[in-house]
């Protein structure tokens, strides 16, 4: 993955979740593992609802991992690299110019131009609406949409090129003629999302959380010092270390090096 769309250390300190930039012919050596339109269709029967067609023009795969030789290669080699589990690719083909539209994603996108070429426009985050972006965090459906801001950056993409697409930037790509291009997403997950799950087992394990909440006249004023007082003891940096092996995530099965003071400071 390093080797093969050369993202050193340069990337990551001035583009990666930054701003956009075009990597010209990184992906020059995958030209020849674009699918043939029977390779298409076969992809299409066998993922089903995971394909979305406006029936003449456009189709796109969304999420596929090993449905193809290239896409399997290119998830397994992400994992990897980002040392991140969530990581799918998405295909899209057209047939003359076309598009998916404007619209905004919680992931980071790599977009390999495999076949034609693609007219991008991208602007960044700073005209949407927070709560919109806290949607689209959370995977809130139907969230996505969204209109270019003024300050725009237009890349043409051919053949061979990959352009790297930050969360949340708001892009609309447009393919110049008959195109296949694989996005591959780093798929982003809030903190929320990712270890909220495992919390409540976490604290199963103090005994203060195992008692019964006050109740009767006047247990209002109760409730909330007890849990004030719940929550001032179970985080300190002694229960902290004694909970984080109880709080997993899916792509880290390590616990996690978490500042209580900050933790504190929340909550």
């Amino acid at each position: 993955m390093l080797a093969l769309f050369n993202l050193d250390g340069t990337f990551f300190r001035d583009y990666w979740r930054r701003r956009p930039v075009l990597l010209r012919a990184a992906a020059i050596g995958l030209l020849g593992e674009a699918p043939s339109g029977e390779v298409l269709e076969k992809l299409r029967e066998a993922v089903g609802s995971q394909a979305k067609s406006d029936g003449k023009s456009i189709w796109f795969y969304q999420q596929i991992v090993n449905e193809l030789p290239l896409t399997g290669r290119l998830v397994r080699e992400a994992r990897k690299f980002f040392e991140w589990e969530d990581v799918g690719c998405d295909l899209i083909h057209t047939k003359g110019p076309a598009s998916i539209g404007c619209h905004f994603d919680e992931g980071d996108n790599f977009s390999l131009q495999l076949v034609g070429a693609k007219r991008w426009r991208l602007s960044p985050p700073g005209t949407l609406p927070p709560d919109l972006v806290r949607l689209r965090a959370l995977k809130e459906p139907e969230v996505g949409r969204a209109e270019l801001g003024p300050d725009v950056t237009e890349f043409f993409v051919e053949a061979g090129d990959v352009l790297y697409i930050p969360q949340y930037w708001i892009h609309w790509g447009e393919s110049t003629g008959d195109s296949t291009s694989i996005s591959l997403v780093v798929n982003s997950r809030t903190f929320h999302l990712e270890y909220a799950a495992s919390v409540p087992d976490a604290l199963r394990r103090f005994p203060r959380w195992a008692h019964s909440v006050p109740v009767g006249p006047g247990s209002k004023v109760d409730r909330v010092r007890a849990l004030d007082d719940l929550i001032r003891e179970t985080f300190t940096d002694d229960a902290g270390r004694r909970a984080l092996p109880y709080i997993s995530t899916r792509g880290i099965s390590s616990p996690l090096n978490v500042d209580m003071d900050r933790v504190r400071a929340f909550v």
